[in-house]
């Protein structure tokens, strides 16, 4: 009696993935629509077991059963192993981010398995998910995945702003090094404890958006489209310095020094009389020791000129970074990130202004900051020009990079396209940069 029983619980196996086999045997016109998403489609747990045995047997039929197990909708009557094979399906075979919320020990399982696991209940399935939901709903699991990829976006902005903030400053202090100058150590500490700290409080308290939008987040630091957001940036402060001191150049203010052999103190400017040492230093003739840290080597013009434009930039990276982020709220969301800009900026024009020859009401602050005043007044509305379009370059720049990499096509050749598009526009913009060094030296 117990083979008889064995026998007919084979048959009915059989006769099951037959019917099953024949399910999947429907014209091309109806598995199109399934995996367009206009048939929606419900499976128990016996039809995935079966589904994904044909799928794994890898035959003729193996096609439409992976469409079957990827475009449903509806997941029913499931063992605990059946709900874990099915995360570990989606995760593996289909390469998806998969979420899983459960509410009871028969959902530990999936907890495990899926990249994201909720937990409903403070029993058995809180100790399996990393993530507990005080409220039994699964609303839960959006509010999660909202302020997860907001989480990601914003890890994202801090370290590109960061490692701008880093670059930035390392562009500074190379470029005064041609001229044996360098940042004075008040300075460096203005720059990075009341200008860069707060902001780097700040950033991380905008708040996630209230909807969920489809756009891809990014999950690497060192992908293709930081890399060239980087590398433009890069390329467009390097541009704006060599500007600033080709405009501090030609001051008729800007006097050569004493050590300079061949030039007297009381010459109108290094760029009128093309003295011979000039071709050795093309930003002027100073008489400052070489490889020494003293006051001749932090006061001077090129080294005030060069801090003003650099707050400037800091404050620019600091804004396009936070500007256009979809996953996250606007940027007037966050009133203490909002304050800081303000307070930064105003305290950016004030040494600005302060830096000014006609200004003697501000000298303390040029004092504090070791710094030296600008030789004309002229500069100051120079510096501030440049400012403003040093930010709207990297704002372009930075749209123009997001908008690149958020098609909605994520074919191969969309993605070579963008790339040459980027790169192309990085190479316009090093062109540029290269011929504005060239005529800065050339003029000489």
């Amino acid at each position: 009696r117990g083979a008889n029983e064995e026998g007919v619980e084979e048959e009915e196996e059989k006769e099951e993935e037959e019917q099953c086999k024949k399910f999947l045997s429907f014209q091309q016109l109806d598995m199109a629509s399934i995996e367009r998403g206009d048939v929606a489609v419900a499976m128990t747990g016996d039809t995935f077991d079966l589904l994904l045995l044909i799928l794994l047997q890898d035959d003729l039929d193996s096609l439409p059963a992976r469409i079957l197990l990827s475009r449903a909708v509806v997941y029913a009557r499931m063992s605990p192993l059946q709900k874990q094979k099915l995360i570990e399906f989606l995760k593996v075979q289909e390469n998806l981010m998969v979420g899983f919320c459960g509410d009871g020990a028969n959902d530990c399982g999936a907890l495990k398995a899926a990249h994201v696991g909720l937990s409903l209940s403070p029993a058995e399935a809180s100790a399996a998910a990393p993530f507990t939901s005080s409220c039994p709903s699964i609303r839960g699991m959006v509010t999660l995945v909202r302020e997860g990829r907001a989480a990601l976006a914003c890890s994202v902005s801090c370290f590109k702003f960061m490692a701008m903030y880093s670059l930035i400053q390392s562009i500074s202090v190379l470029w005064l090094y041609q001229t044996n100058s360098t940042l004075s150590d008040a300075q460096f500490l203005w720059i990075d404890m009341f200008l860069i700290l707060p902001f780097t409080v700040s950033m991380p308290r905008t708040r996630a958006r209230a909807t969920l939008l489809p756009i891809l987040v990014k999950t690497h630091l060192a992908s293709l489209q930081v890399l060239l957001s980087m590398l433009g940036q890069c390329v467009l402060c390097v541009t704006f310095q060599v500007l600033a001191s080709d405009m501090l150049r030609h001051s008729p203010s800007f006097t050569c020094r004493a050590g300079c052999a061949s030039v007297t103190e009381d010459v109108s400017s290094c760029y009128q009389q093309g003295a011979a040492c000039c071709l050795l230093q093309p930003l002027g003739c100073p008489d400052r020791p070489i490889r020494s840290d003293t006051k001749e080597n932090i006061l001077s013009e090129e080294t005030s000129v060069t801090f003003l434009l650099s707050l400037f930039q800091y404050l620019a990276a600091a804004l396009v970074f936070n500007l256009s982020n979809k996953l996250r709220m606007p940027l007037y969301s966050n009133i203490t990130l909002m304050l800081n800009f303000l307070v930064a900026l105003l305290s950016s024009l004030l040494i600005l202004f302060a830096l000014d020859p006609s200004s003697s009401s501000l000298s303390w602050i040029s004092r504090n900051l070791d710094s030296l005043p600008l030789p004309d007044s002229s500069l100051v509305s120079e510096i501030l020009f440049l400012a403003l379009l040093y930010l709207g370059s990297v704002v372009c720049y930075e749209s123009f990079v997001e908008r690149a990499y958020n098609r909605e096509s994520s074919s191969r050749l969309a993605r070579v396209s963008c790339f040459f598009s980027v790169l192309s526009c990085l190479t316009l913009i090093l062109a540029v940069d290269l011929v504005l060094v060239v005529i800065v030296i050339g003029e000489i």
